[in-house]
């Protein structure tokens, strides 16, 4: 391939100073270890950091994009998003 990659400097979206009283998205990228903790981050979360709630969404396939639906869920309805990654 020739060409020059488009460069997107987006910036980082500010963190929340606390997780209380917000919505935490879990997005599992498909890794059976992450699927394993992901309830428990879930628990810890509203347990510890009182988290008014988990929105969790699954990605079919490590090997795959996630789903435009499932990253517009997440974007909507999220205060802040953890990603999986689980080997």
């Amino acid at each position: 391939p020739v060409g020059q990659p488009k460069q997107r400097d987006t910036g980082v979206t500010a963190r929340p100073a606390t997780l209380s009283g917000k919505v935490l998205g879990l997005l599992s990228n498909g890794w059976r270890s992450f699927d394993l903790i992901a309830e428990r981050y879930a628990s810890v979360a509203q347990g510890r950091h009182e988290v008014r709630d988990v929105l969790m969404r699954q990605n079919p396939s490590a090997a795959s994009a996630t789903p435009k639906e499932s990253m517009e869920d997440l974007i909507r309805g999220s205060d802040a998003v953890v990603v999986g990654v689980g080997h």
